[in-house]
């Protein structure tokens, strides 16, 4: 069951990549952001507006810039989670794209994070995914509003 999630999420990525809602450059650029911080730990202010730009298109930056093996290490999966939750800190003012600001790969990424992790890390991703539900939450609420 796994492997099948993780199979169709790349397969989901690679459609969308292939769709063009991606544009080469800006995710070329996401996804060497996105190892970086992955890999350090560290964040600049440039790349807090990268990400806070980006919403899902950060998890399939992500399953590109990582091999699985990698981005399933325990040492690694708080990385991914402060990255992913900066993508989502400012979804409602900062993603242009409409259809990143729908946590769908986020979601896919979160779920196969948490069955790799345990413990402490296992609540860590499971808040993070509360987080990403409420901030998706108050956009859709917004955006009926309007």
């Amino acid at each position: 069951m796994k492997h099948r999630k993780l199979v169709i999420f790349i397969l989901s990525c690679t459609v969308a990549a292939q769709a063009g809602e991606c544009k080469s450059d800006n995710f070329d650029n996401l996804k060497r952001t996105v190892h970086r911080i992955i890999e350090t730990g560290i964040t600049t202010g440039w790349d807090d507006k990268l990400l806070s730009r980006s919403g899902d298109m950060t998890a399939l930056a992500i399953v590109k810039a990582l091999p699985d093996a990698e981005l399933t290490k325990p040492n690694t999966i708080p990385n991914v989670l402060d990255v992913l939750y900066g993508s989502f800190s400012c979804v409602f003012r900062c993603v242009e794209s409409a259809s990143d600001r729908e946590p769908r790969l986020t979601l896919l990424l979160l779920d196969h994070l948490r069955e790799h992790a345990s413990g402490q890390l296992r609540t860590r991703v499971e808040e993070t995914t509360k987080f990403v539900l409420q901030q998706t939450y108050k956009v859709r609420l917004d955006t009926h509003v309007k």
